[in-house]
């Protein structure tokens, strides 16, 4: 639950996030992803408000609430990424422990790649990841070389079991060509080994990956923020107050031993996650072509004119050599007819 929440200093709420549900953690937000209607919220930038773009969102977790057996420790998680890029949390996501106050600072890298013909890249999104787009609320998502993976694993895996993969849930609906429609599936079950057997076949074939995962490819532009945690201890006792009211005040069910024992619930309840760009430069790499169309023909015709050129230079002398020796033999004879008529 959140305490909190502000951007450069200025009080953010729940309209600014986008809810979405991962396979692994739940119920999950994203601040600021980009919609593919932007009319009730705009696009927030770094130095809105005259500020650096920095993000502080403060969160109660309501440990006792979580299902037993299911979670071994607690906290949140958390995730950098482009507004235009699907939060591949699971794989990609910060755990960060509560009591604390986690500071995450980045800095963006971009890489551009060429387009074809120089390389096989794509910003292709599929039919397939568009449908499981459709769970992201509205947002405008591109494409993505792992989820691309993924949903072709879910395709063979449904072909191969009449299933798909339980833990990707969120995946099921996709299209499968031999159908010629897409369609949602059912999902296997979580000790049903049909559907680990076939996405491990798939992986280890290359004439499997060919057919069902050709069109997973390279990413045109390949977005990286690099990043550098470190956290201090909170809550202060000054604090303590406030956020007991808080909680008190909430719908939640509180702990039975609440009244006893709230101090200790917050201090391990209670975190502050601060997100704080670290440079305003972004380290851009660009794939370039050694040579491009224009230098191509520079060298041609220059390779061709010096050739050509030697060429002509070289018939010229031969026919002044044909000359000079037509000329010489034509003296002769004409000294040898002279000659004869004396």
């Amino acid at each position: 639950m959140m305490y909190k929440c502000s951007f450069n200093d200025m009080p953010c709420s729940v309209n600014d996030f986008v809810r979405f549900t991962s396979f692994v953690y739940g119920a999950c937000y994203t601040f600021n992803a980009q919609l593919k209607n932007n009319a009730k919220r705009n696009t927030v930038y770094a130095n809105k408000y005259g500020g650096d773009g920095k993000l502080s969102i403060s969160l109660y977790i309501h440990s006792h609430q979580y299902v037993p057996s299911l979670r071994d420790g607690f906290g949140a998680v958390a995730l950098v990424h482009d507004n235009t890029q699907l939060p591949n949390i699971e794989a990609a996501g910060i755990e960060l422990a509560s009591g604390r106050r986690q500071k995450i600072a980045y800095r963006k890298k971009t890489t551009y790649l060429l387009s074809s013909p120089y390389t096989t890249c794509t910003k292709s999104v599929s039919p397939t990841m568009q449908a499981m787009f459709e769970y992201y609320n509205n947002t405008n998502y591109g494409y993505s070389e792992a989820l691309c993976y993924q949903l072709c694993g879910q395709i063979y895996a449904y072909e191969q079991c009449g299933c798909a993969n339980p833990i990707l849930w969120n995946g099921r609906k996709f299209y499968v060509s031999s159908m010629n429609r897409v369609i949602f599936a059912p999902l296997c079950e979580y000790d049903n080994k049909c559907y680990k057997e076939a996405i491990g076949k798939l992986l280890t074939s290359s004439p499997l990956m060919n057919s069902y995962c050709s069109e997973c490819l390279q990413e045109c532009v390949i977005k990286n923020f690099i990043i550098q945690t470190s956290s201090l201890s909170l809550p202060g006792e000054w604090e303590m107050e406030k956020i007991k009211k808080f909680v008190e005040n909430s719908t939640i069910p509180k702990p039975t031993n609440w009244s006893r024992t709230w101090q200790d619930e917050i201090r391990k309840n209670y975190l502050t996650i601060n997100v704080v760009r670290e440079t305003s430069t972004v380290e851009n790499s660009t794939q370039s072509t050694t040579m491009g169309v224009v230098d191509l023909f520079s060298n041609v015709g220059g390779q061709t004119g010096l050739w050509i050129g030697i060429s002509l230079l070289s018939i010229m002398e031969l026919i002044e050599m044909l000359y000079r020796l037509i000329r010489n033999e034509f003296h002769i004879i004409r000294r040898k007819i002279q000659a004869n008529r004396q």
